[in-house]
């Protein structure tokens, strides 16, 4: 049965209109401002790439590869998939287009959908948005510090307030096999009550246990990864740590936190909502990835980045109302045509106010003045401007302030003024 008229979005990919597309935008808007000031630059990479990226860079063993991705055959016979986030296809890019030989330091941001074949629930879609960044070249703590205030300070801009964040270090290639196999003997004394994920990966890597979304809570007296690092490693946990103190950004160390990608090691980290501290809860999240690039066939370079779930925020800002107040703004004007021989007049004015920077909206249509006051207060105009066939006449406008509930006949060379004067 071909009816056109059932069908609906696809479950677990949403549309975004109306009012979250305007907190989106807005979002959308702070985070360019605010990553411009930090010197980063915007970067698009397509939503299609190889499967073959994906399982490199994020490891055979996480719950993305195994479960997540979406993978399409093209008429090639060659397998793609729809980016499960956004970092693996950067660092290809850096690495396709020779980015490391026109800068030392290369700062990137993007934003866009990203997608994942898994249950759709609060705060986890098939299609989701993210909007993150990647420090390319330095391998400093600092950076490091500077990737997690980033972060912070891109909450706190979009209107969240004292956020948690949860820190630890993994270690590296010298040092983290001892955490494994330190970590893999605690696992194989509770292999008959682990979930059949865990003890499939335990000999590939044990570390994706902690990461478990069924076992973590019975692995809480698991050894702790900061036990095992080398001096480079807890030197740099140090300095980040003295980093993080000196801007006084304030953090927890959890000592079981590694993140659920195979690319990061050192420094992993989450940043939670107030109260909050659950999986289900993370805000942003990111850490240091210094052997991405060379194991995507590109020169070793250290790199650190972060990544925001969009729609948990957007449904946090909903719930505490952080993103507007309990009465919506009014702004823009609308123009209201009182006959058709006004139309003229009133299609040259929309583009004249246009053109000067007001928000314009308007019908040009029958209907009657009340219906189109009416139309106007629900779009949430902040004014009417009434053009009829006295104020032509008359080279006069009608300007009605729905805010202040006042009405005001004015010349039309005085629009501007009195437009300027009261927004």
């Amino acid at each position: 049965m071909n009816d056109l008229s059932s069908i609906q979005a696809v479950r677990g990919m949403h549309d975004i209109a109306g009012d979250r597309m305007e907190q989106l935008v807005r979002m959308e808007s702070f985070a360019r401002d605010l990553f411009f000031l930090y010197a980063y630059q915007e970067i698009r990479t397509p939503h299609l790439e190889s499967l073959v990226l994906f399982e490199r860079a994020l490891g055979q063993t996480t719950d993305i590869v195994e479960k997540e991705m979406f993978v399409l055959k093209d008429r090639g016979e060659r397998l793609l998939v729809l980016r499960p986030e956004g970092t693996a296809g950067i660092v290809r890019s850096y690495i396709e287009n020779d980015l490391d030989k026109k800068s030392v330091i290369a700062k990137f941001f993007y934003m866009g959908s990203m997608y994942r074949a898994e249950r759709p629930q609060a705060g986890r879609l098939r299609e989701f948005n993210q909007i993150g960044s990647e420090y390319f070249g330095n391998n400093a703590p600092s950076a490091d510090a500077e990737t997690i205030e980033l972060a912070c300070k891109l909450l706190e801009t979009i209107g969240i307030q004292n956020v948690q964040v949860q820190l630890n270090s993994i270690g590296c290639s010298e040092c983290r096999p001892n955490y494994q196999r330190v970590l893999l003997d605690f696992l194989m004394k509770f292999k008959d009550q682990l979930c059949s994920d865990c003890i499939k990966r335990m000999d590939r890597n044990p570390l994706r246990a902690l990461d478990c979304k069924i076992d973590r809570d019975k692995l809480e007296a698991a050894p702790s990864s900061l036990d095992t690092l080398c001096l480079a490693c807890k030197d740099h946990h140090l300095e980040l740590e003295a980093f993080l103190k000196m801007i006084s950004l304030e953090y927890k160390i959890v000592p079981h936190l590694v993140r659920g990608l195979d690319y990061y090691n050192r420094t992993v980290f989450e940043i939670y909502s107030p109260g909050k501290d659950g999986s289900q809860d993370a805000l942003a999240a990111g850490g240091r990835y210094d052997t991405l690039t060379q194991q995507l066939g590109g020169a070793l370079v250290p790199a650190v980045g972060f990544a925001m779930g969009v729609e948990r925020v957007l449904n946090l800002l909903e719930q505490t109302k952080a993103s507007q107040s309990e009465t919506k703004k009014r702004e823009g004007v609308f123009l209201i045509a009182l006959g058709k021989e006004t139309f003229a007049k009133s299609f040259q004015t929309l583009n004249f106010l246009r053109s000067k920077g007001f928000k314009t909206n308007s019908l040009l249509n029958h209907q009657s003045l009340k219906s189109q006051m009416r139309f106007a207060d629900g779009l949430g105009a902040r004014f009417c401007l009434i053009i009829g066939e006295d104020e032509i006449k008359n080279d006069q406008v009608t300007l009605k302030d729905l805010e202040q509930k006042s009405q005001t006949l004015i010349p039309s060379s005085m629009l501007l003024q009195e437009l300027a004067k009261i927004q």
